[in-house]
């Protein structure tokens, strides 16, 4: 085990507490900063210590890095606590959450499509109509309906 801090160093380093964690800050050979943050147990304080409700409940320890970039990293020691937790998704990296697939010029081509009656007799019925729509513009095809129904795009003429 390497030794991160020693009692020399005791400029680098600082503990802080708050109503539910216990923090050890410190910065190491690298200059890289380091949080320590532990959990603190809740009991009151006119019960006794009793060791078989301790082992039950383990506390997981979370130390968060920084990296030279300054960007924060988790690290949890307790293994039993991350099997419940999700594994995060992994996006490809051009991609960009909540980006409209229509916009205005679109709505616009779309409800003129719609309103046009010789564009809607060719096909058997709005169904098929929505669904050819929802291909060539590549939304659903429910997206289509519900510009037609006016629940949304409402702002749009």
């Amino acid at each position: 085990m390497k030794e991160l801090l020693s009692p020399q160093d005791l400029t680098q380093a600082s503990i802080s507490k708050d109503d539910q964690y216990l923090y050890v800050n410190f910065i190491d050979n690298n200059g890289i900063d380091h949080t320590i943050k532990v959990p603190l147990g809740k009991s009151s304080s006119n019960t006794p210590f009793n060791t078989s409700i301790r082992s039950q409940t383990k506390p997981s320890i979370v130390r968060i890095d920084r990296t030279e970039s300054g960007q924060q990293i988790e690290v949890r020691s307790n293994k039993s606590s991350q099997s419940g937790t999700k594994k995060p998704r992994k996006y490809p990296p051009d991609h960009v959450p909540f980006v409209r697939k229509l916009t205005e010029s679109k709505v616009r081509e779309i409800k003129a499509l719609l309103a046009d009656k010789h564009f809607m007799h060719e096909f058997k019925s709005e169904y098929k109509a929505h669904k050819e729509l929802g291909s060539v513009y590549d939304v659903h095809y429910m997206t289509i309906k519900m510009i037609a129904n006016g629940i949304t795009w409402k702002h749009i003429k």
